[in-house]
């Protein structure tokens, strides 16, 4: 399937959300179950102001609050450092809020809310986007890295395209398009632009700033997509430090 309108993504997007979401929180729950005590405590290497159940917390927090700050959304089609750095302050004081606000609870106390969240909104629009980068940050962090997940990977990376990165991209007079090697969709919002290929993981780790610049330039085929074009394509500008190897 060639995307070339955010209406058939969106639709595409909605089609299958409750499954895939659903899907993603069972990996979540069986991988947290796996783990000690310590592992849960550890530092997350992705999100390094958090242990792995944090970052649990934070997904929860996100899942069911109706205080989301626009900030969040809006700081991921800034085109410059600076524009996103501007609201850094209250995206984060609102991020760890949620996460401070659990940071007490037991794993089953966050699976009742979780499951309390889901079992009352049955027709929501839940966030896999969220859901799944949190999931593989969890693995990666605990260097379980899975790169099999395909589908779940696609959905994330279409989302965070769809929703930011061609607005982030477009604003800025750029141009690219994605093709994951992995599935059969492209992801062409652009008329005649360079193509960025990579696997469907390795896309969105980028896309969703996981990845440094050196890095993604190991893993990913940009084709000829220009250096202006090619420093746009991580939503949360580009890390110095993924934290974790690639």
């Amino acid at each position: 399937m060639r995307f070339t309108e955010r209406s058939a993504a969106n639709e595409f997007l909605r089609a299958q959300n409750r499954r895939l979401y659903d899907l993603g929180a069972r990996e979540m729950r069986r991988l947290m179950e796996s783990l000690t005590d310590e592992e849960r405590a550890a530092r997350n290497a992705c999100c390094p102001a958090w242990s792995n159940q944090d970052v649990v917390a934070h997904h929860i927090h996100f899942t069911g609050a109706d205080d989301v700050p626009d900030s969040i959304m809006m700081a991921l089609r800034e085109t410059t450092q600076a524009a996103y750095d501007a609201t850094r302050a209250e995206r984060d004081g609102w991020t760890a809020a949620g996460v401070e606000a659990r940071r007490d609870r037991s794993l089953q106390e966050l699976w009742d809310e979780w499951d309390s969240l889901r079992d009352q909104n049955p027709d929501a629009f839940f966030p896999t986007v969220d859901l799944t980068m949190h999931l593989f940050d969890i693995e990666e962090s605990l260097g379980r890295t899975d790169k099999t997940r395909t589908e779940l990977a696609f959905d994330a990376l279409l989302g965070y395209v769809t929703w930011f990165l061609v607005d982030k991209v477009d604003t800025a007079g750029q141009a690219l398009n994605l093709e994951p090697t992995d599935v059969d969709h492209t992801l062409a919002f652009f008329d005649d632009a360079p193509i960025v290929t990579g696997s469907s993981y390795d896309l969105l780790r980028c896309v969703g700033g996981r990845r440094t610049r050196a890095q993604a330039d190991h893993l990913l085929d940009w084709g000829d997509t220009p250096t202006e074009a090619r420093d746009l394509l991580s939503v949360y500008t580009w890390p110095a430090d993924s934290g974790v190897p690639a």
